[in-house]
């Protein structure tokens, strides 16, 4: 397996460096490298050979100039190209903003089988696991204050791992994952503010999000 994790992370509401450093310090205690990509368009790097062993998205599939329909920063050839790398055996971890705004009805949504949709104002609430055959993460719930994503994920086509819950806000599905073609995909919406990106807990779930993903 290359020991390359690729990071395609920023965009105009998430700065990259936190991500980097987090993720940076998780990869290298997993024996892996990191390589962030902060550019316009990266993903036709990313996916030359040899491609990465995983590739985590936190990038929304949005530019910020606007939010047209035209104005997304992969094009459906790109999109395509996400997908069959999946498909044919790829890994991706779509961490918070990596589950926003790609096409409807498009390869991206298809193969994450679940998208965001709305974010109300940003509450206190928890994190926890719902138990989930083939994919227990095993963690405890903890408390953030963070966006509280609410998503469009169908949990029939899916496993659940992981929801939040508000008292202000209801329940939300936050976290899930399976399998697509010859490879797999896990989502996990929380971690917008820096202070849940420091918390310890949520460093040991996205530890583990990449840990599963990398197993041979």
């Amino acid at each position: 397996m290359n020991k390359t994790i690729a990071l395609i992370a920023g965009d105009y509401w998430h700065a990259p460096g936190p991500w980097h450093s987090v993720l940076a310090a998780i990869t290298q205690s997993l024996g892996f490298a990191l390589a962030t990509y902060a550019d316009a368009n990266p993903l036709s790097r990313v996916l030359a050979k040899p491609a990465p062993a995983l590739l985590i998205l936190v990038r929304e599939g949005k530019k910020p100039e606007n939010y047209q329909d035209k104005d997304f920063w992969l094009s459906e050839a790109d999109e395509a190209s996400l997908a069959a790398y999946v498909h044919g055996g790829g890994r991706l971890a779509a961490l918070h903003c990596g589950v926003c705004t790609y096409r409807r009805g498009g390869p991206v949504r298809t193969m994450m089988r679940g998208h965001f949709v709305n974010h109300p104002e940003e509450s206190d609430h928890l994190v926890r696991p719902v138990a989930a055959a083939g994919l227990d993460l095993g963690f405890a719930a903890f408390a953030v204050h963070d966006e509280f994503y609410e998503v469009d994920t169908d949990p029939t086509r899916t496993t659940v791992f992981a929801e939040i819950v508000s008292a202000q806000h209801g329940r939300q599905i936050a976290g899930w994952g399976h399998g697509y073609g010859a490879g797999r995909v896990i989502a996990f919406t929380p971690g917008h503010n820096r202070s849940i990106l420091d918390d310890p807990a949520y460093r040991d779930v996205v530890r583990d999000i990449i840990a599963c993903l990398t197993m041979d």
